[in-house]
């Protein structure tokens, strides 16, 4: 310290400047425990304080709450249904938790928002439904009511990987709500349509694929495109060869996804999977020498095959030598044979049922007619001719399917029988001749004209089968006389719009047109005159041919024809119930028509029976017929409670409430029976083997579901007797007794319906119904005098069956 000696005035300087600035810090930091405990005792203090003066906020949080509950359930009785969705969202969200409100005001909320959803979509307002919809989800993310509705609305519109999504969300949150369990499966049901199953259990068909696809790569075909490849079976099959390049071309994108997973698990990463159409490639990204595909439908060019073939053999091939699997079909035509036709096609007695010796010409022990349940046929054309119908004068009308699709899809390969005319081929394509391929897809009308030699009868509908020659040493076919016939395809069938007679050792002169990709058969000639039939829906024509069905409701409409001044409410799809009541008494009947057709047809059927037209009002399909009607008159309420696919009817179970009402049917029991049909399984389980050994079936059977409606004909083996259950019940279980020893795979059911006191009807063996079943996950051996329980679940029109 010498400066401090030599420099007294500075150090003291130093000194005082150091005690004024560091006294207070030093003072400060001696004194803060003090403060922070002085602090610390206010804040207590304070907090203490607060406790006993009332949060003005959370008191006016609760009451804005209550108030806004309040409000919502007063709209809700006032059926103000906009204002009381945005009182019951205004109550949610000033809650801190909108679970944590009551299970009473939620099933209100969910109620509401069902109903707004319903309004809505009835009017098309897409935008404020998807917005009531998600504004509701995000509230409350776990209602499965919400998010079934919401998923089952996208399936509606089209959004089918969106209606997944929702409709999966809502099976998670509850497995057991029936609504969501079905919706899912009929979106799975869009995604992989049924006829993939049949076709990857073809074991005939996909063995001929996998010789021709491989022997083509033996001779020096690497280079593989596959289109339409769908789960990448035929992909599978070219990679076999090490030596192959294969990409594999697919636009669903479900099933793109899946060739992708199949492919990964059958480890053939090297296969490309494009999710496109194939038409839309410039090109594809490598070399290209062996086309193969098998997109085509039971007539051939349904699926647009050609246009395909055309453009992947002008585009997508990259070499001058190459293959095409297959590379060319044969298409043939022949007329089936009908008893029922025969007899009874034509109500409007033309010439040719006055033919005295017309009913010599049939030859009723031909092995066709004892198997072929001809009505199968018959149904989705003509109407027959019906004795009980006569009091509505239909016997003296032409009736007919209006036809949507110019062909039907039937299988007529369950039996031996001869066709009744000789048969001949249409059309012979080769798929390497690109100018024969744009000749058929550029012409608005190419055609062949087949001259068929007749046997005496009358003609009322076609077959068409083809040959796929996939090589030249390779071929299948759908002939259904053939022992080998490919069972994935059916056989088309093409009804005329008007029968036609012919003798022994006649010519008829058929016109085979396609045009649009589409096959359309036309009688150049006939030698009769006849007027046109009258075109109704097919659904119709099925009804009008059920005589079980028809005469059961002409004997409940004699039990009441001794009422008079009924209301009549018909559902049915013909409301026959309703003429003959607005025919025999002066009831006033309402029935809904979704189709201008058949209003006319109706109206027709009216001035024909002198009902006037203020007894019969025909109201539009989305008209309540309820809020038609007049509540205090007495009144008959007869509604189908069955669709034709042989599923519960949603519709039968709206407008129930109404005073004064008798209902048809008084009751509606399920029958179920255990039994074993080969055919589910094949329609429905993909088994490895049948692929050829390849790991498609984990894949595929996840949409597989576990129910087949729509069955027309089914061949089962019985295990059990039927067991019956009342749709009164949502859920009840029943013992059965198996009395066969063997494998069981399903629960084949139908329907009773009591339409009047005496009179039943059963769908067993109804041709206008269809029946369904529920089949097990795995087949189960069952022995004969084994007990299991069947358990039925109705919820709403959802049914559902299971075997324990």
């Amino acid at each position: 310290m010498a400066w401090s000696a030599e420099r007294p005035g500075l150090a003291l300087f130093i000194i005082i400047l150091a005690t004024i600035t560091l006294l207070p810090l030093i003072t400060a930091t001696a004194l803060m425990p003090i403060v922070f405990l002085l602090d610390l005792s206010n804040f207590v203090a304070t907090k203490e304080m607060a406790s006993r003066v009332p949060n003005l906020h959370q008191k006016q949080k609760k009451l804005n709450s209550l108030y806004y509950l309040k409000k919502a359930k007063q709209a809700c009785s006032e059926n103000s249904y906009a204002e009381a969705y945005e009182y019951f969202v205004n109550y949610f969200e000033s809650l801190n938790d909108p679970s944590q409100s009551s299970e009473t005001v939620q099933a209100a909320f969910t109620k509401l928002v069902c109903k707004i959803g319903t309004v809505l979509e009835e009017t098309d307002n897409i935008e404020e439904l998807l917005k009531c919809y998600l504004q509701a989800i995000n509230l409350f993310p776990n209602n499965y009511i919400i998010l079934n509705n919401l998923g089952a609305y996208m399936f509606k519109v089209g959004e089918t990987d969106i209606a997944k999504r929702y409709l999966e969300l809502a099976v998670k949150v509850n497995k057991d709500y029936l609504p969501a369990e079905k919706n899912l499966l009929h979106v799975k049901w869009h995604q992989i349509p049924r006829w993939h199953f049949r076709m990857l259990n073809d074991r005939h068909r996909n063995a001929a694929y996998d010789r021709a696809i491989s022997e083509s790569i033996s001779k020096g075909y690497h280079n593989v495109v596959d289109i339409g490849a769908g789960c990448g079976l035929l992909s599978l099959f070219a990679s076999r060869n090490s030596l192959a390049s294969v990409v594999a071309i697919e636009e669903n994108k479900t099933l793109h996804k899946m060739c992708l997973d199949i492919l990964k698990e059958n480890d053939v990463p090297s296969v490309q999977c494009l999710n496109v159409y194939s038409t839309d490639l410039p090109g594809v990204p490598c070399k290209c020498n062996l086309l193969v595909t098998e997109t085509f439908d039971v007539a051939l060019f349904g699926e647009r095959a050609l246009e395909s073939i055309f453009h992947a053999a002008t585009v997508l091939r990259t070499e001058d030598d190459y293959k095409i699997i297959p590379c060319g079909a044969k298409l043939y035509i022949a007329v089936v044979p009908d008893k029922q036709f025969a007899l009874n096609v034509l109500i409007d007695r033309s010439p040719i049922l006055s033919d005295p010796g017309f009913s010599a010409a049939i030859k009723w022990d031909h092995p066709f007619l004892s198997r072929i349940n001809s009505e199968q046929l018959a149904n989705k054309c003509w109407y027959l001719h019906n004795d009980a119908l006569s009091i509505l004068s239909l016997d003296t009308l032409c009736i007919r399917q209006r036809e949507s699709e110019p062909y039907e899809a039937e299988y007529l390969t369950e039996t031996n029988f001869e066709f009744m005319t000789d048969s001949q081929q249409v059309f012979h394509i080769n798929f390497y001749n690109r100018e024969q391929i744009l000749s058929i897809l550029m012409e608005d009308d190419y055609y062949e004209i087949i001259h068929l030699k007749c046997k005496r009868g009358v003609i009322h509908a076609f077959t068409i089968w083809f040959d796929l020659n996939l090589t030249e040493e390779v071929s299948i076919t759908t002939n259904p006389l053939d022992p080998d016939c490919i069972r994935c395809w059916e056989q088309a069938v093409f009804y005329l719009n008007r029968p036609v007679l012919k003798e022994e050792g006649d010519t008829l002169a058929v016109k085979v047109t396609v045009a649009d990709c589409k096959l359309k058969l036309t009688v150049v000639e006939d030698d009769f005159t006849q007027r046109e039939c009258v075109l109704v829906s097919k659904e119709i024509v099925s009804f009008l041919n059920d005589r079980t069905l028809v005469q059961s409701i002409v004997n409940v409409a004699d039990e009441l024809a001794h009422h008079q001044n009924l209301l009549v409410i018909d559902y049915n799809v013909f409301p026959l119930f309703g003429l003959l009541m607005a025919k025999t008494t002066d009831s006033t009947v309402y029935h809904s028509v979704s189709n201008d057709a058949d209003v006319e047809f109706l109206k027709h059927i009216l001035t024909l029976n002198n009902i006037p037209s203020e007894r019969f009002t025909i109201l539009d399909g989305k008209t309540s017929l309820v809020s038609n009607s007049r509540a205090s008159q007495t009144a008959v309420y007869f509604f189908d409670p069955i669709n034709t696919d042989g599923s519960l009817n949603s519709a039968a179970y709206r407008d129930q409430n109404i005073a004064h009402t008798t209902i048809i049917p008084q009751m509606v029991t399920v029958k179920v029976q255990l039994i074993y049909s080969a055919y589910i399984d094949h329609c429905n389980k993909v088994e490895d083997e049948n692929v050829l050994g390849f790991k498609i079936g984990k894949y595929m059977n996840e949409y597989m579901g576990n129910e087949h409606p729509n069955l027309e004909k089914l061949d089962y083996v019985e295990f059990s007797s039927p067991v019956a259950f009342s749709l009164e019940e949502d859920e009840k279980s029943c013992e059965v007794i198996v009395f066969r020893t063997g494998l069981v795979n399903s629960l084949y059911f139908w329907y009773d319906l009591q339409l009047h006191e005496n009179i039943t009807f059963s769908t067993l063996t109804s041709s206008h119904y269809k029946k369904c079943c529920f089949f097990l996950e795995t087949s189960r051996s069952v022995k004969s005098g084994d007990t299991y329980r069947i358990t039925m679940k109705c919820e709403g029109h959802y049914l559902k069956l299971s075997l324990q």
